[in-house]
């Protein structure tokens, strides 16, 4: 819990020293990545059940430390832009996680998983505590 307290001081004393034009772009940015994370930690988590995995406790603690970091820059305005992004991402990767899953093409499921772990990992990253 320390390590998301570092991050957001961080992140708010280096997004506070921008000009304001720039603030906007790059907290939306933020803030578009956050919600993209929280999607596919969603689809990541909804799989690990139904194919009865013991890693959808991660990936619910995952999902719910980017909904803390959507949550601390996410302006009231931007609730429904927010969960667009979120519902469109985890379709995304629950298509992958499916297509990995249930295709006959052996080449086509490995690019799926790797695409999918690739897209998790890259989520993981922006989390300290990882």
């Amino acid at each position: 819990m320390s390590g998301l307290k570092t991050f957001l001081a961080v992140f708010f004393m280096l997004v506070g020293a921008l000009p304001a034009p720039a603030l906007n772009n790059a907290a939306n940015e933020d803030l578009r990545i956050f919600a993209i994370c929280a999607g596919r930690f969603s689809a990541q988590m909804e799989h690990s059940w139904l194919f009865g995995k013991n890693d959808a406790g991660d990936f619910e603690q995952d999902r719910e430390m980017m909904l803390m970091l959507i949550d601390a820059i996410m302006p009231d305005t931007d609730r429904i832009r927010v969960m667009d992004w979120r519902i469109n991402a985890k379709q995304a990767h629950a298509m992958l996680l499916t297509r990995a899953a249930y295709t006959i093409d052996g080449a086509d499921a490995v690019w799926a998983e790797t695409r999918a772990e690739a897209a998790i990992a890259e989520c993981r990253d922006l989390l300290l505590f990882n």
